[in-house]
């Protein structure tokens, strides 16, 4: 268990525990980047609107549960709390991908929002060609990040403008 006077090392365990659990996957890219370049550009992402090291350790967690077999028990409640409502679950993506802002909505933490608006602007980044897939999520992403009072958020702003530019590219 984490003594909660010790965040100095949260981060850093929790990029160990997200290189090992990701060591073997790859992004679905057009170069098959290895899986774990997402989540270190996620947490570089809500590293600049928050130097919070659990929402830095919960960037890097992300995608563990959801897409890996790996434990994320040893970590504080708060980080596996705020990892658990980020994972979609479900087989049909884009209606997963709803649920997950719904759940995000009921929790009272902004850290799981901006995770996921880091999460979201690097997945459009990166492959813009799976925009059809996020674009409603994505709006109602924008949406709670308003209502929640993270409109100014660097992520937010970056996210706005990329979901526009590629919505306006696809007419």
């Amino acid at each position: 268990m984490y003594d909660p006077s010790h965040c100095e090392f949260l981060v850093g365990d929790a990029l160990k525990v997200a290189t090992i659990a990701h060591r073997d996957q790859v992004r679905k890219d057009e170069f098959s980047t290895p899986f774990i370049y997402h989540p270190v550009m996620v947490m570089l992402k809500v590293a600049r609107d928050t130097t919070n090291p659990v929402a830095l350790a919960t960037a890097l967690l992300h995608d563990v549960v959801e897409d890996t077999d790996a434990s994320i028990d040893s970590f504080p409640e708060e980080v596996k709390e705020y990892v658990e409502v980020l994972t979609a679950r479900g087989e049909d993506k884009r209606l997963r991908k709803l649920e997950a802002v719904d759940d995000l909505g009921n929790c009272v933490s902004n850290i799981p929002i901006l995770v996921k608006l880091a999460d979201r602007l690097h997945n459009l980044e990166s492959t813009p060609s799976k925009f059809d897939m996020y674009k409603e999520s994505t709006e109602e992403l924008l949406y709670l990040a308003y209502a929640r009072g993270l409109f100014d958020t660097f992520n937010c702003q970056d996210l706005r403008s990329i979901f526009n530019e590629i919505k306006n590219r696809n007419g």
